[in-house]
């Protein structure tokens, strides 16, 4: 009574995400590539993924309005005072990246009185127009802090979309293993089931045999202790099923976002073997895994990062040398000194005395890069043995399974003759257990061979990026691998 309470207070106020929800399932049998499409789609972390890439490119975005055109003003007016001048100014300021160039134009106007000191404030009636430009020729020529900003905020767009071939890449791998894992047990399951049926099928034969008056009452318990035994089989099996349905729910999703359970189905099979790619040397894939992988990828965006840093700190070691060439022109009565056009070119300089600040940071910059080489180096290095290794256990896991097709062939003969045995007269009940009892192991070490070559497999597929080996050719998702 009291938990009825507390549950109905609870939706009062809205806590329903408290309760857990009812489970969905899958409306038809769920087949590899179904799974891998949900997941791609509606997996959060995807989502999560793609939600970052829009983050970044929002950041570069961000970067790119240092460079966006400006309006600049001002109005002024003497309110007191032997001077009643005033004026007005208003123009636009246009920065561009190329050697730091700026343009800019613009109008003033003035009116009324002013003292000496304010004498270039001075127009004639109609106002003045003006056009310029200005750019840097050392310091600042090729990058300054807008432009590095915005170099860095290009790579970590990129730097963002590697991690998310690295997520789609991870993710299309722990499918195909939940899958195949789930889709194995339901085959040991199947398995285990006949070798019940054919007991429970015995039990009505010794039944009959009993009522007859042919076999002795203990045969019956003798068969239905191995009716309990595969009863055990069975049910473990259907835990081991329920597992990874679970598991597999995590990936499997509506167009909602929520979570399906899975259906299984006799028909549904696991992909053949990329024979083609297997037989292949590991030596020929190498080099177009290194210029594919996403990690490598990353640590080679990530050096390029240092390198805009160390062209930073290089920029400020060089003297400062600015050109600016600007032209203007007073319309309208006025002043005889206003007359006309005006044309003025200007340089500026400064020279850094010292450059430890410049040279520091250049410093840090080129131990950056050095680091990211020596990652580089290892990333490749382990990928070329995570590669090997996963060959060697790919070869292994092959012979191991075939090693156990060969073991549930011989068992499930030698139960056949000791059937035949059986029912002739020549053997015992017990004898026969024994031989079943050995197809039930034999059937157990023969898919968990499988299942174990089918993870050696992911793991190859996954190292070589493999994706129509993974089950994902069919899928109608975009998988962006570089």
């Amino acid at each position: 009574m009291k938990r009825s309470f507390h549950l109905l207070i609870l939706l009062l106020l809205g806590f329903t995400p408290y309760l857990h929800a009812q489970r969905l399932e899958a409306s038809r049998p769920t087949d590899l590539t179904e799974v891998i499409t949900s997941a791609l789609t509606h997996y959060p972390a995807i989502l999560a993924a793609m939600s970052d890439i829009d983050a970044r490119e929002g950041e570069l975005l961000a970067s790119n309005g240092a460079f966006d055109p400006r309006l600049e003003g001002s109005f002024n007016d003497r309110l007191s005072g032997y001077y009643d001048g005033g004026a007005l100014d208003g123009g636009f300021v246009q920065e561009l990246p190329f050697m730091n160039t700026t343009v800019f134009g613009g109008y003033r106007r003035s009116n009324g009185d002013f003292p000496q000191y304010d004498f270039d404030r001075l127009t004639r009636n109609d106002g003045e127009f003006r056009f310029g430009f200005s750019l840097s020729l050392l310091r600042d020529r090729d990058i300054d802090d807008d432009r590095a900003a915005r170099q860095n905020a290009g790579l970590s767009v990129l730097l963002q979309n590697r991690e998310f071939s690295a997520e789609q890449l991870s993710l299309v791998q722990d499918v195909y293993v939940a899958w195949v894992r789930w889709l194995v047990t339901w085959r040991l399951r199947d398995a285990y089931n006949e070798l019940l049926e054919i007991s429970l099928a015995r039990g009505d034969a010794i039944r009959q045999s009993i009522a007859a008056g042919d076999t002795a009452e203990i045969l019956q318990v003798e068969n239905n202790q191995a009716v309990l035994q595969r009863r055990a089989l069975v049910a473990e099996a259907d835990r081991q099923i329920n597992m990874n349905a679970e598991r597999l729910a995590l990936f499997l999703r509506d167009t909602n976002g929520n979570m399906l359970y899975p259906l299984y189905s006799p028909e549904l099979t696991i992909p053949e073997e990329d024979r083609d790619m297997l037989s292949r040397p590991v030596e020929s894939l190498l080099q177009n895994i290194f210029e594919r992988r996403p990690e490598i990828a990353q640590a080679r965006l990530k050096q390029e990062q240092s390198e805009v840093k160390l062209a930073l700190a290089e920029n400020l070691m060089k003297p400062k040398v600015d050109f600016k060439l600007y032209s203007s022109r007073d319309f309208g009565g006025g002043p005889l000194a206003l007359a006309g056009s005006e044309a003025v070119a200007d340089i500026s300089f400064s020279y850094p005395l010292r450059t430890r600040e410049a040279r520091g940071k250049a410093n840090a910059a080129m131990a950056e890069i050095t680091g990211q080489r020596h990652r580089i180096r290892l990333l490749m290095d382990s990928l070329e043995v995570e590669i090997r290794q996963s060959r060697v256990n790919l070869d292994a896991t092959r012979q191991l399974e075939q090693l156990a097709v060969e073991e549930l062939e011989m068992a499930t003969q030698l139960a056949d003759a000791e059937q035949e045995r059986f029912a002739a007269g020549l053997s015992d009940f017990f004898l026969l257990n024994i031989r079943e009892r050995q197809i039930a192991e034999a059937q157990l070490k023969r898919w968990q061979a499988h299942l174990q070559h089918q993870v050696a497999l992911a793991s190859y597929y996954g190292a070589t990026m493999n994706l129509d080996g993974l089950g994902a050719s069919g899928t109608e998702v975009s998988i962006e691998i570089p």
